[in-house]
């Protein structure tokens, strides 16, 4: 079920860093991007396509290209990670902003590093149902989680693995309250799920180097 190594499976996941590819967008791609995370944080959902002119939905189209974005068949934003527009079972109380879903647990633990914020993070066991709460402080850096016992699996179906395309790990990618819960879980799904499990340090730090100061490095490269 789980990758020996938790870094290196994290990353042959996930993939880069969405900072690394930012940097081959030119400019108004970035600023459009660094607007559709703030209006995030701010309301719990995206700009509107209406709301945007021809150089902009351009500038849409090519931050999809790049999978910083999801679009939907009529053009509007689904996604812009580590935000969701459709419900999940994670949602993130930033403080002093919005409660906007996440696309999955990582990114939920990734959003107060970008914003450089505290938050609340609230989820669901997919397995036991027990509801989990991960509170973020430090502006990422830290959490207390309840409980105590949780830990995050960070799945891709097997398929999407073997193409090397990483956009499907959002789905399994969950919240699990305990180590024995998430191994349950992950095993029935074996044959169609692979993954690796992460304890709360290795969660908290893979969501810091996808995330932390995005939206500084977005001023320093505009």
């Amino acid at each position: 079920m789980a990758d020996p190594a938790p870094r290196e499976g994290v990353e042959r996941i996930l993939g880069e860093p969405t900072s690394e590819r930012l940097g081959f967008l030119p400019r108004q791609a970035r600023l459009l991007h660094r607007s559709i995370l703030r209006r995030f944080a701010a309301t719990g959902a995206p700009p509107a396509r209406a709301e945007l002119d021809a150089e902009a939905r351009q500038c849409l189209r090519e931050l999809a290209e790049w999978d910083l974005v999801g679009l939907g068949q009529r053009g509007e934003i689904e996604h812009a990670y580590p935000f969701a527009t459709e419900r999940t079972p994670h949602r993130v109380q930033i403080a002093d902003g919005a409660q906007p879903y996440a696309v999955s647990a990582l990114h939920a633990l990734g959003a107060p590093a970008m914003l450089e914020t505290d938050a609340e993070i609230v989820s669901v066991d997919p397995q036991t149902r027990r509801r989990i709460r991960v509170t973020v402080g430090d502006q990422g850096a830290t959490a207390d989680w309840q409980p105590a016992t949780t830990v995050v699996f960070v799945g891709i179906l097997i398929v999407c693995s073997e193409l090397g395309d990483a956009r499907a790990c959002g789905p399994y990618t969950k919240f699990f309250g305990t180590r024995d819960s998430a191994e349950t879980w992950a095993e029935a799904r074996s044959n169609r799920v692979t993954g690796v499990l992460l304890d709360q340090d290795e969660a908290l730090r893979a969501a810091e180097r996808h995330f932390a100061g995005l939206l500084r490095r977005h001023l320093r490269s505009v």
